[in-house]
């Protein structure tokens, strides 16, 4: 559909969104609007100054998926009808489990951790659950190798540049 959906962000947060954080834009990237989704109820609410979600992949079923960082589950969006649900298992509590997420060769959508100890594997062709990929990392991966991968190839992606 060409939009850019931007995600509440807390409003502490160093580039805020909202004043309060508590709905989805919508930008169309070939007419230049923006609207704002207020009437979409989230799957799930914070405190305030929770990031629920750190970022979301295009997954090949056409919704982009949302990996959890206070939330507890996965978020799905359909960007055809802006309807939103959670998805997957219960990903437990936690502050900043997941901060990056992409789509594998296998159309799987991957949640690369921050805090969390496992990358997360979710397939949307059964959404009703999720698995972990790899050893358990004895400590929090935030300060690793593959979150700064992950981080550089998703800004080369958004960059367009070749690889």
């Amino acid at each position: 559909s060409g939009a850019v959906v931007c995600l509440p962000t807390p409003a502490a947060s160093t580039v805020p969104l909202t004043d309060n954080a508590d709905h989805i834009l919508k930008i169309n990237t070939f007419d230049g609007t923006v609207k704002t989704l207020d009437n979409v109820e989230l799957p799930e609410t914070g405190g305030d100054g929770e990031l629920l979600w750190a970022s979301g992949a295009l997954a090949s079923d056409n919704n982009i998926y949302y990996m959890p960082s206070n939330a507890r589950r996965i978020m799905r969006l359909n960007p055809d009808n802006d309807s939103l649900s959670s998805v997957g298992d219960d990903l437990g509590g936690g502050s900043s489990k997941y901060n990056g997420t992409v789509v594998g060769n296998d159309n799987c959508v991957y949640g690369i951790p921050y805090h969390a100890t496992r990358i997360v594997k979710f397939d949307p062709t059964n959404p009703d659950t999720t698995s972990t990929v790899g050893e358990e990392a004895e400590e929090f991966l935030s300060v690793g190798m593959v979150y700064w991968v992950v981080m550089v190839t998703s800004m080369l992606r958004m960059m367009n540049v070749k690889y």
